[in-house]
């Protein structure tokens, strides 16, 4: 639904700012076509106006509305595109390696922690040894992180042996700061590069596109939707983050990111970061669909050539 399709409904229901009202209502008067599709939307609302105007609605009002919206409208009604369930198979083996990742971090957490309680700080890399005198009191939280990591390492085997599944995985790690759990599981979590029109709305899909709230002419700038999945989101924006730091090769995209961070203010580098993120969501997928070879100074060099 576009948002004049969302201002027909809402202009209907009385949910529109008086601002919005009165652009609408001109608009009415300036375009016919606008004007008949409101009137068959408030034909298909009449037999609700009765349950709307009652004090208490009754239950389910809601989705009777919008279900005689999409019959009047039935352009508004989009194809749900499932993942595969050979994609959703494979992205399980990813997503719980994260989970386990995630549980070592916090035992390796708690056994320093707990170390320190007791007046001994563990060094950097810690053996068993390193434990000292409180070995028979720390021994077991040890091993449960040794358990962990052994399980991550056959987690990790297994998406060496999904990256020959998947060639366009492989493909895609062109790209500096891509390695393999980042092109997997985007290629997975994606599972149809064809489903996007356009490159640009892999950004929305993955939430790192700006939220929009405008009120008449005030349009606040406000942080992403975070739509989509949470854990690809966050590979990107450690992607982003390994392009913009020290160790990042010279490309267009880190060149941009840098002239974005210096902007100025307290978040930029933040707002770089993520705006970094998001062209490197449209930028693996645009090499997945032309299955193409990466050049990354091509726009540099193309204006260097003018």
């Amino acid at each position: 639904m576009n948002a004049m399709d969302e201002n027909l409904v809402g202009y209907l229901l009385n949910a529109l700012e008086p601002e919005q009202q009165r652009e609408l209502e001109q608009r009415l008067d300036e375009n016919p076509a606008t004007r008949q599709k409101l009137e068959l939307l408030r034909r298909a609302l009449e037999p609700l106006a009765a349950d709307k105007d009652a004090p208490d609605a009754p239950a389910g009002l809601a989705y009777r509305t919008l279900a005689r919206v999409a019959a009047a409208m039935p352009e508004l009604l989009r194809v749900v595109k499932h993942r595969s369930a050979e994609a959703q198979k494979d992205l399980t083996v990813i997503r719980s390696r994260a989970r386990l990742v995630e549980v070592r971090t916090k035992l390796w957490c708690s056994l320093r922690g707990l170390s320190k309680s007791l007046g001994h700080r563990l060094p950097r890399r810690v053996s068993r040894e390193a434990l000292g005198e409180w070995a028979e009191i720390l021994e077991p939280l040890y091993q449960a992180v040794e358990d962990v990591r052994g399980r991550i390492a056959e987690y990790d085997k297994q998406i060496q042996r999904l990256e020959q599944k998947y060639p366009a995985a492989a493909r895609l790690q062109q790209i500096a700061g891509v390695g393999p759990l980042i092109s997997l599981t985007f290629v997975l979590t994606v599972d149809d590069h064809l489903r996007f029109g356009k490159s640009r709305q892999v950004g929305g899909y993955l939430g790192l596109r700006p939220r929009q709230r405008d009120s008449g002419e005030s349009q606040p700038q406000l942080g992403i939707s975070k739509a989509g999945d949470r854990y690809l989101r966050s590979l990107l924006i450690q992607g982003a983050q390994y392009i913009l730091g020290r160790f990042g090769p010279d490309t267009d995209l880190r060149r941009w990111g840098l002239k974005l961070a210096q902007r100025g203010g307290k978040n930029a580098k933040k707002r770089a970061v993520v705006a970094v993120a998001r062209k490197l969501a449209v930028l693996l997928h645009r090499l997945w669909v032309e299955d193409s070879e990466y050049q990354p100074l091509r726009q540099s060099q193309a204006v260097a050539a003018r």
